[in-house]
């Protein structure tokens, strides 16, 4: 149910990015829907990607230091149905997807393309921690234009 809060409305009104963020770490890689993305510096170009805390793609992105988004274009809705639920560390999270690999996730054969970075700094933000990025990869795919999220309310996703 919408919040009826009014902070909560507005909030959940400010248009954000949605990606596939996924991570590796020598053999193990896993993603997941992320929709708190944005652009935070010009100089130097920097993202800020926020992630619930204690999700298992942390200590994926802990170890490596690195992270990849794939940037959503089109119908979101078969890729949100795959990535809904989230996967165990254990889980294979690709499977009958179109895959390639990076050193610093996975990327998606099926998307407007990918931006794979450095994390430079972390924030914690209640209760989700907030990444700072500096790109240092990224390619056109797909192309097309990107699937820009709102929310109903700044209250859940």
């Amino acid at each position: 149910m919408p919040s009826s809060d009014p902070i909560a409305q507005v909030i959940g009104s400010i248009p954000s990015g949605c990606a596939v963020l996924t991570a590796r770490s020598g053999s193990q890689s896993t993603g997941i829907l992320a929709s708190w993305i944005q652009q935070a510096s010009f100089q130097p170009i920097l993202l800020s990607v926020a992630i619930k805390q204690h999700r298992p793609i942390e200590q994926l992105i802990k170890t490596s230091g690195r992270l990849l988004l794939n940037i959503i274009n089109g119908d979101p809705k078969p890729i949100f149905k795959h990535f809904a639920q989230g996967f165990a560390p254990d889980q294979p999270a690709f499977t009958g997807l179109e895959t390639d690999e990076s050193d610093y996730g996975v990327i998606l054969n099926k998307c407007l393309g990918y931006v794979g970075g450095r994390v430079v700094n972390q924030i914690v933000t209640g209760d989700h921690h907030l990444y700072i990025v500096q790109p240092e990869t990224a390619r056109i795919i797909m192309g097309g234009e990107a699937y820009v999220h709102t929310r109903k309310s700044a209250s859940n996703y």
